[in-house]
């Protein structure tokens, strides 16, 4: 619970704010890094190379989505806890 209360701090809400935008910056970059890297890769005549990489491409892009998915949800707590606590809702159990 107490770690729930750090929410109500203005520096711990501003500060997961701050990583949610530059999760999402790092996400796009992952995105672009996949698609150049799959162009890349279709470049080649190595089949076996060419489909065992753009699997592991696809993990990685995967992960990097999930990454996000996840610090969109830890936001969204943020948002919604302060948005609680700010119009009484929460008595702090």
């Amino acid at each position: 619970m107490e770690m729930l209360n750090e929410l109500a701090d203005e520096e711990v809400a501003e500060a997961i704010r701050d990583n949610a935008i530059k999760a999402a910056g790092y996400e796009n970059e992952v995105d672009a890094l996949f698609r150049d890297s799959l162009r890349d890769i279709m470049k080649g005549d190595d089949i076996k190379a060419i489909i065992k990489y753009k699997e592991i491409y696809e993990r990685i892009e995967e992960i990097s989505d999930r990454c996000m998915d996840a610090m969109d949800v830890i936001n969204d707590i943020v948002i919604r806890y302060r948005y609680m606590t700010s119009n009484g809702r929460h008595n702090g159990r």
